[in-house]
């Protein structure tokens, strides 16, 4: 949100200046990492480098139920997600610079991103089964602080969280920080198994203060305006405030003629899935049998064994429920 400025110009009278009066601003922060061909951010194996499947958030955890603060470590990665704030999200620059850099305004003090909250950047590839993750903390006499979003009423100065091998009291909660040959260095991360409802999804990829909002956090909402509906990010495993990030969507010709389509799927999302066809985009069915597609663990894919020349006109829906 932009800063609204009432009063700009400056008002003389006599010897008197009477000075702009100006509204509370949002605090502009900016949270990246080193840049440049020499630097190395690799995966756990030491092998592979982190690449652009990689996402980069700016955040804080929730406090406990009873108050106190939750602290992240390696043995309760599993409650991460759904204590988790995000204040905003970027994606990661692969070669030749080899870096993440993102902007966000914090425009409320209210917790978790409170004076006493600690900010974190947390950087993954996926949230569920199998993945890699680094969790980034500043401590010490230049520990990473939220700014005032008041800001006394002018312009709060713009708040750097910076990973850099040069700065002291940086940490990583997961991961490595600044190894032998690395800046960055992700952790196998094994999440414990079992499905995730809708309202667990959002939990983990909105702020509490968009999941008090359902036109940002409802299942119908869509927040990244990239065409897709939350509960579709949800069901898809896509990033619901990044339009770059949208579920991906394929069709093809079996052998037989018939019509094959593939979408994008969270396999840890409690949905059901169903392909629906119509004649004229008004009234559709289910396929008899049922098609409810198969999966690899990524894609859903869903065949349809009418020959398309057979019909003068066939329109293909996949449908999806919350289970």
């Amino acid at each position: 949100m932009n800063p609204i400025i009432r009063g700009r110009s400056l008002v003389v009278t006599g010897a008197i200046a009477l000075l702009p009066a100006f509204a509370a601003a949002d605090a502009p922060i900016t949270f990246s990492s080193n840049r440049g061909a020499g630097v190395v951010n690799l995966q756990s194996d030491g092998t592979a480098r982190i690449d652009s499947t990689f996402t980069f958030e700016v955040g804080a955890f929730s406090k406990l139920p009873d108050g106190s603060a939750f602290v992240p470590t390696p043995s309760n990665v599993g409650e991460w997600g759904e204590r988790w704030n995000a204040l905003a999200a970027t994606g990661y620059n692969e070669a030749p610079n080899n870096f993440f850099t993102g902007s966000a305004t914090l425009d409320t003090n209210v917790e978790p991103f409170s004076a006493a909250d600690v900010p974190y950047i947390w950087g993954f590839d996926s949230r569920e089964g199998e993945s890699e993750w680094i969790l980034i903390r500043r401590d010490g006499a230049e520990a990473w602080s939220w700014p005032d979003a008041g800001g006394g009423g002018i312009t709060p100065s713009r708040t750097f969280f910076t990973v850099s091998d040069t700065l002291g009291g940086l940490a990583a909660v997961v991961g490595e920080f600044n190894g032998a040959g690395f800046l960055m260095k992700t952790a196998s991360v094994s999440l414990p198994a079992g499905g995730v409802n809708y309202s667990q999804w959002a939990a983990a990829n909105f702020n509490a203060e968009d999941l008090a909002n359902p036109e940002i956090s409802g299942e119908t909402a869509d927040p990244d305006l990239d065409g897709f509906t939350n509960f579709y990010e949800f069901a898809t495993g896509t990033l619901p405030q990044r339009a770059a990030s949208s579920p991906v969507i394929a069709q093809a010709l079996t052998g037989a003629g018939g019509m094959q389509l593939s979408i994008s799927e969270n396999p840890d999302a409690l949905v059901t899935w169903e392909l629906e066809v119509s004649s004229d985009l008004e009234e559709w069915d289910s396929l008899d049998p049922a098609v409810e597609g198969t999966s690899d663990g990524t894609t859903r894919t869903f065949e349809d064994p009418t020959e398309i020349g057979a019909l003068p006109r066939r329109f293909f829906r996949i449908s999806v429920k919350e289970s």
